[in-house]
């Protein structure tokens, strides 16, 4: 794959210039994904750490000079190290000094990526609770590493061993992440970052001036002319934790752009040659949108519509490598998807990476790599018709990826694996009506976005035809009954204005913050309201 340097950086808030090292880029194999060591890490991120252990079947060892080292870090072979990557700690605790960063909680509000831990009554021992096998919840499903001679593993547990635990919450748990595909993305010190393509074909940057912050300042990264107007751009992170987006360009061909080290400028810019250099060389026209995920080597990855329908993806060489390569991906049949709207992308609870698209017949296409990055693709066309526009996929705290979009009646169609990983779906339709400050059922016009809010729960936001937006969460953390309410500004109780679809992300407090053209929407709190509403201004 061809790539071609821009000899120009342009320079964000007075930095100066310095190359990169592309030496020091392709030797470091420890990636980001959208937490910081000790900082807030989301309930689905441990979820994807904790199955990477169980991918690489780590053997139990309590040897500090031989850690398990993958791209989520370097960690001790035992219980506490098990638990200290899952959250993103910077060194891998015991469990005498697990306390300091966690808090006691009760049985019944045992999440996913809880801990649960004995320091008495025999070996001390903690794991990381799953989900409930039984609806009584009796028997936990734990990951743990507990015994030598045995790996990394998940496993149900017997009430009566349960007991014998004490349940704990990280302190810096969040609910939430940016929804996959989105133009927002957060530094590596906390900050929110949007990318835009401007009106004249620049791409603008929107920061938080700190973290969890309320003011913003604005710039520009790629001067104009460089990508297409009003086309969304993609976010995504690198392997030593460098912010990248992808946009694509006038002249048929994918832009790319990154921090020159990880949370600071300046900003270097390359365009990507749309050519495959896998099975054969064939070079493509892009079209739509962009979208970027890490997969779980801690390669970048891309994926874009081309003008005749396939689904062109490319890759990183090696984990921050500037060398990207190209395919065109294919069924088991050998035969090119074929694709109506944009693909969303996410990593699954296996650490591979998958994606939904929209066919011309109004079905969903799924698609997901056979192993954790890698190929060849398993691809299927899901149940669910009449959908239009693009649809948004995240992860539940259970682990199963989920779908929310539109369908061609105006309603939502929701969709989620039948079990975390899973090849079979299951869909449902959920009301477009509140039931909270009023109750009114309205018509969607745009494509809905998902994630999960600080307790758990799967939110969802979606712009109507009058130009609101609807917002629903889940009753319980991944349980029906649904509700929803339409946003309104707290200082007005006037219903929030949105010409454009959202973008949502969550903020380094566990808020979440929704993103429109000039002004943006957070909670008053982690997981709860009122909203605020604010311009958005350099």
């Amino acid at each position: 794959m061809r790539i071609r340097l821009l000899t120009t950086a342009v320079l964000l808030l007075g930095a100066t210039l310095v190359a990169p090292s592309t030496a020091q880029a392709r030797d470091l194999q420890i990636f980001q994904t959208e937490s910081v060591a000790n900082g807030p890490v989301s309930r689905q991120e441990m979820l994807l750490r904790t199955a990477s252990w169980i991918r690489d079947k780590v053997p139990y060892s309590q040897d500090n000079s031989t850690p398990h080292v993958n791209e989520f870090g370097s960690y001790r072979r035992d219980c506490s190290g098990y638990l200290s990557m899952a959250w993103h700690l910077s060194s891998s605790l015991s469990t005498a000094t697990l306390p300091s960063v966690m808090h006691q909680i009760t049985y019944d509000d045992l999440q996913p990526g809880d801990a649960l831990l004995r320091r008495s009554g025999g070996v001390n021992h903690t794991g990381m609770f799953i989900r409930w096998e039984d609806t009584a919840r009796t028997k936990p499903i734990i990951r743990e590493e507990y015994q030598t001679g045995r790996i990394a593993e998940e496993r149900p547990w017997s009430n009566s061993y349960l007991k014998t635990f004490t349940p704990y919450r990280y302190n810096k748990v969040v609910g939430a992440t940016p929804s996959p595909v989105s133009s927002i993305g957060q530094d590596v010190t906390g900050r929110l970052m949007r990318f835009e393509a401007t009106a004249d074909g620049a791409v603008q940057l929107s920061e938080q001036t700190g973290p969890a912050s309320t003011s913003w300042q604005v710039g520009t990264i790629d001067p104009p002319g460089g990508v297409v107007p009003g086309v969304a751009v993609a976010t995504a992170a690198d392997s030593i934790g460098r912010a990248y987006y992808f946009a694509r360009t006038p002249n048929n061909k994918l832009r790319v752009g990154w921090e020159n080290s990880p949370g600071s400028g300046p900003w270097l810019s390359a365009t990507i040659e749309p050519t495959t250099d896998l099975e054969s060389i064939e070079t493509v026209q892009p079209v739509g949108r962009p979208t970027a995920v890490i997969d779980a080597r801690g390669k970048l990855t891309y994926f874009v519509r081309t003008s005749d329908g396939r689904l062109f993806h490319g890759w990183q060489d090696q984990p921050g490598s500037a060398t990207w390569h190209a395919t065109i991906i294919r069924d088991s049949a050998g035969q090119a998807v074929q694709l109506d709207g944009d693909p969303m992308v996410s990593q699954d609870v296996l650490g591979r990476v998958a994606f939904l698209a929209r066919t011309s017949d109004g079905k969903l296409l799924y698609g997901r790599q056979a192993a954790p990055g890698t190929g060849p693709w398993v691809v299927s066309t899901l149940a669910a018709t009449g959908i239009v526009g693009n649809p948004s996929v995240g992860l539940d705290v259970s682990g199963k990826l989920v779908y929310f979009a539109r369908g061609t009646d105006g309603k939502l169609q929701h969709g989620w694996q039948s079990t975390p990983g899973a090849d079979t779906w299951q869909s449902t339709v959920v009301p477009a009506t509140t039931d909270t400050d009023g109750v009114e059922t309205v018509q969607l016009a745009g494509d809905p976005v998902v994630s999960l809010d600080n307790s758990g729960k799967l939110t969802y936001f979606v712009r109507t035809t009058d130009n609101r937006i609807l917002h629903g969460w889940q009753d319980m953390p991944g349980s029906d009954p649904w509700h929803a309410t339409i946003i309104r500004d707290a200082a007005s109780n006037q219903a929030a204005p949105a010409a454009v679809d959202p973008a949502l992300s969550t903020d380094s407090a566990g808020k979440l913050v929704v993103l429109l053209q000039s002004t943006w929407l957070y909670q008053h709190a982690p997981g709860t309201g009122p909203w605020h509403l604010g311009a958005i201004s350099g």
